[in-house]
């Protein structure tokens, strides 16, 4: 029951239509304030397990950043990905309507810290954040840069495909709210681990070489490992 709930969120149901679901097909069912209670605390048990987990990336990645609400007041969403592999990285919500180099520089180390080890380039759009916040997390004689400003330089397409399927699941969430961050890595989680990814025909963490024993229902294998 946990697993439908959960999955069936990240699918695209809010708590409240998700519990009507289950109140129409099985015995007992949950409420809306339960899928809520259910979907941070189990994001978060998952969390401390795939922190460990080292994924075999590409060494290309991509950042981008969002612009969305937080609890009503704009913000920003940053997001680092692998391009080889799709394997999302980073999802860091910070106030406010322009990136500074410290928020970059946050957002840097956690895709750091989640990948284990430094890519070998970091592509990115025209925001000069990165070029000071990424200076001290990565080391610029060790990663390069790759800026790509205009449409004849290729834009940061893969990012922005990606920054789209976070902008359409906050749309259906009306922007994040005072548990953004848990909210954010539960949705990272189902993005890597759940959701079969169109252009790879796998997860993401099928394409980083994390194989898990999780079945067909994947939450709950990730819940079970997790345990």
């Amino acid at each position: 029951m946990v697993s439908k709930a959960i999955d069936l969120y990240w699918t695209g149901l809010s708590c409240r239509t998700a519990s009507s679901f289950l109140e129409r097909h099985e015995a007992r069912a949950p409420g809306k304030s339960t899928v809520h209670r259910w979907i941070h605390r189990f994001a978060s048990l998952v969390r401390g397990f795939i922190s460990r987990l080292r994924p075999g990336l590409s060494g290309r990645w991509y950042a981008d950043e969002m612009f969305t609400s937080l609890e009503g007041k704009p913000a920003l969403v940053w997001e680092v990905m692998d391009g080889g592999t799709r394997f999302w990285l980073c999802a860091l919500p910070t106030e406010g309507r322009v990136g500074t180099e410290r928020q970059a520089e946050q957002a840097l180390a956690e895709a750091l810290e989640n990948a284990k080890e430094r890519p070998r380039d970091l592509l990115t759009d025209g925001s000069l954040a990165y070029i000071g916040g990424g200076r001290w997390v990565l080391g610029w004689r060790r990663v390069r840069l790759v800026r790509r400003i205009s449409y004849y330089q290729g834009w940061n397409n893969l990012m922005e495909r990606k920054i789209q399927t976070t902008r359409w699941r906050t749309r259906l969430s009306r922007g994040l709210g005072s548990l953004a961050r848990g909210w954010l890595e539960g949705f990272r989680i189902h993005y890597n681990f759940v959701r079969e990814h169109m252009g790879l025909g796998r997860t993401p963490a099928e394409a980083a070489g994390l194989d898990l024993p999780l079945l067909r229902n994947r939450w709950l294998g990730l819940i079970w490992l997790a345990v």
